[in-house]
């Protein structure tokens, strides 16, 4: 893990804003690492079984 993928993981799990969502979404300590990772890492699609993640603005995001 990089350094910008810990500062990213730490912006997730701190609250993400979105201008559309009026409060801050909060994100499980482990989902905004697996999150931020795959963000820094260019990845095109985040794989997951957890609907809770289906909404996160930053990465496309598809449900298995």
């Amino acid at each position: 893990m990089t350094s910008a993928m810990w500062e990213r993981a730490s912006s997730i799990r701190g609250g993400y804003f979105s201008p559309a969502v009026p409060l801050p979404k909060k994100y499980h300590l482990v989902d905004s690492i697996h999150l931020a990772a795959a963000i820094e890492s260019r990845c095109g699609v985040f794989l997951t079984n957890d609907l809770r993640l289906a909404s996160f603005p930053g990465i496309n995001v598809e449900i298995l």
